[in-house]
C-alpha cells in the first residue's frame, strides 16, 4: 500500500473539485470491521439499528487494519464512523440546514446551505459523501482505561448523536465546547501534547494510504472523491453502495 504524503495544513477540497471526479466503481464489497480489523475497538452499540454501521470497503479494512498496527502503545483506534446510508446522510445534512435556518431565519438560501456543509457532507452534487461509499473511517485514539486522549467539538454533526446514544464518548467534550475549529488537524490551539497525538494518527494513517480531512483530524478515506482531490486524482474507485442484504 503506498503511503500518502502529508502536507502541513492539509489540502482544500472543494466541491468545484469533488464533483470534477470521475468514479470508476470497481464493484469491490464491503467487509465487516469486526473481523477485518481485530485491533480496532467500537462503540458499544457498534452493528444495532441506533448504532454505527461498522463496514468498510474491503481495500479501505485491510487499510485500517494495518494502521491500526502502527498506533504506539499504548493508544489503540477506536471507530467512530464508518458506512454510512445516503438516507441517513440525507437526514444529517437537513438537520443541519433547518437548525441554521431556524437559528438565522434571515439568511439567504447559499448561506444555509454554505453552512450544512460544514458539518455534514453535501447530498445534492454529483460527488458523493464518502461515508455513503464505504470509503471513509472517523477514528480517535483510545487509552488503556477506555478513555480518549483528544477532543471533538460539539457542533451538532455526529458528536451530537454520540453523547445521546451514550457511546462513552462525553469526555471527548468539555462542557459548552462549540468551536468547531479545534477539530482542525492541524490547529495551534490544543496543547502540545494533543498536537503531537494527532500527529501519530496522522502517520500512522497517512503511512498505509489514507488522506485527511483537514477541518476534521478523526475523518480519513481512501478511494472516494474528497481522497482523489486531495492526493491529485482525477479519478476514484468508490461511488455510493449499499449494504449487502
Amino acid at each position: 500500500m503506498k503511503a500518502t504524503k502529508i502536507i502541513v495544513g492539509g489540502v482544500p477540497e472543494p466541491m468545484a473539485a469533488l464533483n470534477k471526479v470521475k468514479i470508476i466503481e470497481n464493484g469491490e464489497p464491503l467487509v465487516d470491521l469486526r473481523a477485518a480489523c481485530p485491533l480496532l475497538t467500537f462503540p458499544s452499540d457498534a452493528g444495532t439499528p441506533e448504532g454505527m454501521t461498522p463496514f468498510l470497503r474491503r481495500t479501505v479494512a485491510e487499510m485500517l487494519n494495518e494502521a491500526s498496527r502502527k498506533i504506539a502503545k499504548p493508544y489503540h483506534l477506536h471507530a467512530i464512523s464508518a458506512w454510512r446510508s445516503f438516507e441517513r446522510q440525507k437526514e444529517i445534512w437537513w438537520s443541519h440546514y433547518n437548525s441554521h435556518k431556524k437559528l438565522h431565519p434571515n439568511w439567504p438560501e447559499a448561506s444555509l446551505r454554505r453552512a450544512a456543509n460544514k458539518y455534514a457532507a453535501p447530498v445534492t452534487h454529483v460527488a458523493p459523501p464518502g461515508h455513503c461509499t464505504g470509503a471513509a473511517i472517523d477514528v480517535v485514539l483510545q487509552k488503556p482505561d477506555g478513555g480518549f486522549v483528544d477532543l471533538i467539538p460539539d457542533c451538532g454533526k455526529d458528536t451530537s448523536g454520540i453523547q445521546k446514544q451514550a457511546r462513552g464518548f462525553d469526555d471527548l467534550m468539555p462542557a459548552g465546547l462549540t468551536d468547531w475549529t479545534l477539530g482542525s488537524t492541524w490547529t495551534k490551539r490544543v496543547s502540545p501534547e494533543i498536537q503531537e497525538l494527532r500527529m501519530m494518527l496522522v502517520e500512522a494513517m497517512f503511512s498505509v494510504g489514507f488522506s485527511n480531512v483537514r477541518d476534521e483530524y478523526w475523518h480519513y478515506s481512501y478511494g472516494d472523491s474528497g481522497w482523489a482531490v486531495r492526493v491529485g486524482e482525477k479519478e476514484c474507485p468508490y461511488g455510493i453502495i449499499e449494504l449487502p442484504k
